[in-house]
């Protein structure tokens, strides 16, 4: 799994050149000239420059902010993509937290208190709340919170759930938490609710074998805010299930390894381009010196994207730009394949 957020924050890896010709000076944008890595993707393929990118996009009027736009999306989603097809396999585990008998005499006292759980992910990874399951006397409506350690207020705050009285009910919700991002260096979390007029039925927790830790808690409230640490009781019991998985979060092998990937997401971006090209609708002869030109630059960005076959002798060979993007991923891939993540089980 991939933290998107992290790994566009600079996604301005590889920079267009300014055109020179009249016509398409001071369109480009400053994020689309910035290249982190020193790179441009003029030098990468013949075909790759603003000029093409203009010609060849469908609508002929489109504005600059709009052929900026385009450029923005193709980078970031060249590097999701990539990172994608290279970190195929991040599954670690899931689970239920509880699956003990319930019975509903074990109503809960209403003690104005934070209850739930403390969540503890390692770095490297993600665990993601699929649903939560509450089990209550009466039908209530309230919010469910999580808190991350490091920061006074609420994560999430806004998680709007409705019970149904003395039945289960099963709250879809697929929220990740992270072992360690961009905006908390600490993978510990608290996730519950404040207690409210209906009472819960309470559950009895066993312990999970598991790459994460969790613990039933009740705090003292600290009005909607962290509770203080002092103000923390860990129990046996709990009254609120988690459905989860846990998978390996490769945004630091990324991050960490930037420039391992700027090539194969200057292919990617490149082979977008292609594929413009050479299916555009275009052909403007103001813009180009004949329909003959325009004809000859498709069929040159159809050679390039997808290259001649191996075995026919009457063409010589030539390895398209998209076979050369499936052997990048697969070196990349290969290379972090020898890199294996130390597992260790928190009981």
């Amino acid at each position: 799994m991939i933290n998107s957020t992290d790994i566009l924050s600079a996604w301005t890896r590889i920079g267009w050149n300014e055109p020179s010709r009249t016509g398409y000076t001071a369109l480009l944008d400053t994020d689309n000239k910035t290249s982190l890595s020193g790179l441009k993707f003029d030098a990468l393929h013949a075909l790759a420059n603003f000029v093409n990118v203009k010609d060849t996009y469908p609508d002929s009027s489109a504005s600059a902010s709009v052929l900026n736009a385009l450029l923005k999306a193709w980078q970031q989603n060249a590097i999701l993509e990539v990172t994608k097809e290279v970190f195929k396999t991040d599954f670690i585990e899931q689970g239920t937290l509880l699956d003990d008998p319930i019975d509903f005499s074990e109503l809960n006292l209403n003690d104005s208190l934070f209850v739930g759980w403390k969540i503890t992910v390692p770095p490297g990874f993600v665990l993601t709340i699929k649903s939560v399951e509450l089990l209550f006397d009466s039908v209530a409506t309230f919010n469910l919170y999580v808190f991350n350690e490091s920061k006074l207020a609420a994560v999430v705050s806004n998680k709007s759930v409705t019970t149904v009285a003395n039945s289960v009910k099963v709250e879809s919700w697929d929220y990740s938490l992270y072992g360690r991002s961009s905006s908390y260096k600490t993978g510990v979390y608290y996730v519950g609710y404040f207690q409210n007029t209906a009472k819960a039925v309470q559950r009895n927790y066993y312990g999970k074998d598991s790459i994460c830790g969790f613990e039933p808690i009740k705090a003292i409230a600290n009005g909607t805010s962290l509770p203080n640490h002092k103000d923390v009781s860990y129990t046996g019991n709990t009254f609120l299930n988690l459905d989860y998985v846990v998978r390996q979060d490769f945004t630091d092998n990324y991050l960490n390894n930037v420039t391992l990937f700027d090539e194969v997401i200057g292919i990617s971006v490149i082979c977008k381009l292609l594929e413009q090209i050479h299916f555009s609708p275009r052909i403007n002869q103001s813009e180009r010196n004949a329909k003959e030109t325009l004809n000859a630059l498709s069929a040159k960005a159809f050679l390039d994207l997808n290259g001649t076959a191996e075995d026919n002798p009457e063409v010589p060979y030539k390895r398209g730009l998209l076979k050369e993007y499936q052997d990048k991923i697969k070196n990349i891939r290969d290379q972090f394949s020898k890199r294996k993540p130390s597992v260790v089980t928190i009981k």
